[in-house]
């Protein structure tokens, strides 16, 4: 038990590819047949606030643990993920997403796709399993990825322009924090300092080129992401007309 807790980085864990794909398909259908079945048989604004309780669990487990061990110099959850973590949850459990609109949308996109890449892309703390790193990992971005796609199509109203300028702001807002967090703490924070992918392409670019590319390439995702989760809730719309919304 003192292995799952530890401190001391373990080693890296290695995913062979065909786990990790089976891995992610298992999940993500599971929690896709999850927000299925309950906004079809349950009461929809009820489990979405269950799973935001045990993601804020989650979150506040392993974010004291971070605190805790000797582990991370600067430990601050300054991830788009774990602001997504943060801010989800409080939105749900308040019943203010109409107040709110246009965080809980930037949250509710940046959380998807945070944890989609996560799951395509793990990039786990580095310690091997079994370590709450690991299971905080898979079983937080597993939740994240329920709340987020269950507040996208709990209202199936579509999303507007305004929506759309309002989500990217607030993601550029996010963006600047992080860059500065990035830069005063020299912690990876927003991957603004070391990008988890094309390493050795972008190996030796100026840090503030690097930090327009990463700004830039979080504005197409989230793009890309709202206009498909407008498909989503199009296709939906008929079939779940009658399911309760906000």
């Amino acid at each position: 038990m003192s292995d799952f807790f530890t401190g001391i980085p373990t080693g890296n864990m290695e995913f062979p590819k065909t786990t990790v794909m089976m891995l992610d398909l298992s999940l993500l259908l599971a929690a896709v047949l999850l927000i299925i079945l309950s906004k079809k048989y349950l009461n929809f604004t009820r489990f979405l606030k269950i799973i935001g309780i045990l993601l804020l669990f989650e979150f506040f487990i392993i974010n004291i643990w971070y605190w805790l061990a000797p582990f991370l110099v600067s430990p601050w959850p300054f991830y788009h993920c774990r602001l997504a973590k943060m801010i989800l949850p409080v939105i749900v459990l308040l019943d203010a997403s109409s107040k709110t609109k246009p965080l809980h949308i930037y949250a509710s996109l940046i959380g998807f796709l945070g944890a989609v890449s996560a799951f395509l892309i793990p990039i786990p703390d580095p310690f091997l399993w079994p370590h709450i790193t690991i299971a905080s990992y898979f079983l937080g971005h597993f939740l994240l990825f329920i709340l987020s796609l269950g507040i996208i199509v709990q209202d199936l109203k579509p999303w507007t322009a305004r929506d759309f300028l309002n989500s990217q702001l607030i993601l550029l807002i996010a963006n600047i924090v992080l860059w500065m967090s990035a830069r005063i703490t020299k912690f990876n924070y927003g991957y603004f300092l070391s990008p988890p992918l094309f390493k050795e392409q972008l190996a030796g670019i100026h840090p503030i080129a690097l930090a327009f590319l990463v700004i830039a390439a979080h504005a197409i995702l989230l793009a890309i992401c709202f206009l498909l989760m407008q498909l989503l809730k199009k296709m939906l719309r008929p079939k779940l007309q009658s399911s309760k919304i906000y």
